[in-house]
């Protein structure tokens, strides 16, 4: 039998579902999480008043759970996952996107050193260039996931943390705020503690709008990157032939199921990997990125 990620994640979901039933998850067991998550809380100075606004009605939220194994980059064919985000479509919303911002962009760069087209891509691939909202909300997600995530409970309790203290330090809503199943925020997709360290108020107004200005998203998308070894005027690979050897590039990620497709890689490459550590999503990045590029340059 072959052993894929894929079969690896399934598994997982099915070992939890035997394990915690979803029934029971959501029972009795989450409101005694629910109380020792709010003792932990204030002992690291969370006020009372916060928990009792945004976690003492909170439900545990099966269908975070159910997520576990559909994440796209991981589950799907690359050359499937790629044609999502990689086409004429998202191309043609790179361009007019840059057509519009190209004065920020050039700030953007001037400032963290990316090219304004990787910054595009990852905004594409996130957020269809912020025409997509997630239908989740942060708190109960990243809840849920710190009391019954099967292998990292105790990062998501870390995340929630991480969030109410955002609240006492920047004092903005947490209601009406989408984030994906996993508790990643706004258009970049910044979980919590990404946001801390991060999220750049580039606009000046006093925080930093992930949600709703295009230009702190950008700008905190560079930082981002900036922070995580990018080199200026190096792309992040390229694709190569089964039988090409590599010499001037860090390493060789394999594609497809098979590792049949292959691609040499640069410290950009591994730059774009912590900000979603997924090849299939990397790459696409990348390819999209340049696609945006070549289609600016002809113009």
């Amino acid at each position: 039998m072959k052993v894929t990620l894929k079969t690896i994640c399934l598994s997982v979901v099915l070992v939890v579902a035997v394990l915690f039933p979803l029934e029971a998850l959501a029972g009795e067991d989450f409101e005694s999480w629910r109380k020792n998550f709010r003792e932990t809380a204030l002992d690291q100075g969370i006020s009372e008043t916060v928990l009792d606004r945004y976690l003492s009605e909170i439900r545990f939220d099966p269908v975070v759970i159910e997520r576990l194994d559909s994440q796209a980059e991981f589950t799907m064919p690359f050359e499937e996952y790629k044609s999502r985000f990689v086409n004429e479509e998202m191309i043609g919303q790179g361009i007019e996107r840059y057509d519009q911002m190209a004065d920020t962009l050039v700030e953007i760069y001037n400032e963290f050193g990316v090219h304004p087209t990787y910054l595009l891509a990852i905004w594409g691939v996130e957020s269809r260039f912020g025409g997509y909202e997630s239908e989740f909300e942060i708190v109960p997600s990243l809840a849920t996931l710190a009391y019954a995530h099967p292998r990292s409970s105790d990062f998501f309790k870390r995340e929630l943390l991480t969030l109410f203290e955002l609240y006492e330090e920047l004092g903005f809503s947490l209601e009406g705020r989408p984030s994906s199943w996993a508790g990643a925020m706004g258009q970049p997709q910044f979980l919590p503690s990404s946001y801390q360290h991060y999220a750049v108020d580039f606009t000046a107004t006093g925080w930093a709008d992930i949600w709703g200005c295009e230009t702190d998203i950008l700008a905190s998308v560079a930082n981002y990157l900036s922070e995580h070894g990018w080199q200026t005027g190096e792309g992040c690979g390229k694709f190569i032939e089964p039988d090409e050897e590599v010499s001037d590039q860090k390493r060789v990620v394999p594609l497809g199921e098979a590792g049949e497709i292959r691609y040499a890689a640069t410290s950009n490459f591994d730059a774009i990997f912590s900000y979603n550590r997924a090849n299939n999503y990397v790459v696409t990045v990348c390819r999209l990125a340049e696609e945006i590029r070549e289609k600016l340059n002809d113009k």
